[in-house]
């Protein structure tokens, strides 16, 4: 695949492609598509080589496997909620991951 777009001004998922699958917790799936799409990311119902991201919730089925097998980076709920605090406007997780560096890590920041 070639190069994606960065972040653009309030777009700081711009060019990212995620999957959604299980149960969340916190957030319904429709809320986080929609927050992931309000940040310039995309929102897909299958895992492909294309896919950047896969958000996991209790009882994920066959899309984690698929993910393993293309190298998809996994994010739970929590990683997720972290990086809609971190940009104007986003939700304040009740419960985030502390590690920050890890945080900006999984997002290429």
């Amino acid at each position: 695949r070639g190069p994606k777009p960065g972040p653009a001004g309030g777009q700081p998922l711009a060019g990212k492609a995620f999957v959604i699958t299980g149960t969340l917790e916190k957030l319904g799936r429709n809320e986080a598509a929609e927050r992931i799409r309000s940040l310039g990311g995309s929102v897909s119902s299958s895992v492909s080589k294309k896919t950047d991201f896969l958000v996991v919730g209790e009882n994920p089925g066959s899309k984690l496997a698929d993910a393993q097998k293309y190298g998809v980076r996994i994010l739970s709920e929590a990683d997720l909620v972290a990086k809609f605090s971190e940009t104007p406007g986003g939700p304040s997780p009740k419960s985030a991951p502390e590690d920050s560096a890890a945080r900006n890590d999984l997002f290429g920041e």
